[in-house]
């Protein structure tokens, strides 16, 4: 067809040129935009470009001490890349790591994927077991990036969701949502959710399991708190009725969803959130499968609603 892809997968904020303002990148299956903001609110697309594939997981690849930033993305090629956009050239591919097997299945590496906040690591994870750990180094003299993959496996694991935690200036931290199954065969199909949150220790290159939780089976979507509780990160879990904390806190918060009152029985679940703070308070924005509109205050999480009708 001629038509483009109206879909977008994902939406993502960084500086890609060497200009004080920021951008924004549509990420459609096949096609990568970039959207300049100008000032007084007007914008302008910088440039469209269309990949042969479908793109799986994209993010920005930060470093706070050199510009600009780079732009990380898998598809279903089977491999690993990293872009860097030239205003003369486009996108121009600056590392590149194959996995040895193409298309969309459930045990390539690619399917999720989110990067370190200050651009040191980049993890990337499979529906099933397997999972890469990349770090990355840029050198400030040279346009080279210093990568190096780590391959980890962990046996009768699903994974459901990543994302990454704020940890300051410490080693970079992620939470994910994983269900484990049990290897007996009398439990076979008895299944456990559980919240992990995994630190790469630099140093090393070793990832540690800092902390698990077993949260409830209809655990839907994880979101970051840009605070620490008692120097530790955290997070925001939802399921279909209720939200709570995840994380070394000393007491347990937990708020029931809203619901509509034509749809009390409804389960809802949480399609995309994002943090942000508000007069120094951890605070989320979600929204719902029905297009409802939530904004969730920490660590006293009151609720204030803003519902738009479809």
């Amino acid at each position: 067809t001629l038509q483009n892809s109206s879909f977008c997968d994902h939406v993502l904020k960084g500086n890609f040129t060497k200009i004080e303002t920021d951008q924004i990148l549509l990420i459609k299956p096949n096609i990568i935009k970039l959207i300049d903001l100008k000032y007084q609110n007007k914008i302008s697309n910088k440039s469209t470009t269309y990949i042969h594939g479908i793109i799986r997981s994209a993010d920005v690849l930060k470093d706070i001490n050199l510009m600009p930033d780079l732009l990380s993305l898998c598809s279903n090629y089977g491999g690993f890349a990293v872009y860097k956009y030239q205003d003369s050239l486009g996108w121009i591919k600056k590392y590149h790591h194959f996995f040895g097997r193409s298309g969309i299945r459930r045990a390539l590496p690619g399917y999720m994927m989110k990067n370190d906040l200050f651009g040191r690591v980049s993890f990337l994870c499979s529906l099933d077991r397997l999972r890469y750990v990349f770090t990355i180094n840029r050198k400030s003299n040279s346009d080279l990036l210093d990568v190096n993959p780590i391959e980890i496996q962990k046996s009768s694991c699903t994974i459901e969701n990543i994302i990454t935690l704020f940890n300051d200036f410490n080693n970079p931290m992620f939470a994910l949502l994983e269900i484990m199954t049990n290897n007996n065969k009398k439990f076979h199909n008895k299944l456990s959710k559980y919240c992990t949150f995994y630190e790469f220790d630099i140093g090393l290159n070793l990832l540690i399991t800092n902390f698990i939780e077993k949260l409830s089976h209809n655990t839907t979507h994880l979101s970051p708190t840009m605070l620490l509780y008692d120097s530790f990160p955290s997070c925001v879990y939802f399921t279909t009725r209720y939200l709570g904390i995840c994380g070394k806190i000393n007491k347990d918060y937990y708020i029931s969803l809203p619901y509509r009152i034509s749809k009390k029985n409804y389960h809802s679940i949480v399609v995309t959130s994002a943090p942000f703070q508000l007069k120094r308070e951890n605070s989320n924005i979600f929204v719902n499968d029905n297009g409802d509109l939530f904004i969730v205050i920490n660590p006293n999480l009151s609720l204030k609603k803003d519902i738009h009708e479809n």
